[in-house]
């Protein structure tokens, strides 16, 4: 499974399933119930976080997602791994997995 996408609020990241849902590309929301917990403040460990469950259609559905328009969709902004294959978000300047550097 392969985040892609870490929304605002709750209604974010189900209108964005949906729009994954419509496509055929399976998906789970996760930390929703911690959302509620932070009392609304978007703190980013409570934020609702959208998971692709097929890693080979994670950089379909990120985009997907931008083609919903300007929405903060940083997360889904994806680059891959050339030492191990990874899909790695794009404010990330390491590979999480390898520890490779992000291309140029």
């Amino acid at each position: 499974m392969i985040r892609v996408f870490i929304a605002q609020h709750p209604a974010e990241a189900h209108f964005f399933k949906g729009v994954l849902d419509t496509a055929g590309i399976e998906s789970e929301i996760r930390h929703e119930s911690l959302f509620g917990a932070s009392g609304g403040v978007p703190v980013n460990e409570a934020r609702p976080e959208l998971w692709v469950l097929d890693d080979a259609r994670a950089a379909e559905a990120a985009a997907l997602l931008r083609q919903q328009g300007p929405t903060g969709l940083e997360a889904s902004r994806l680059w891959r791994c050339a030492s191990c294959g990874e899909l790695v978000e794009a404010q990330f300047t390491a590979c999480w997995k390898c520890g490779a550097d992000a291309p140029v």
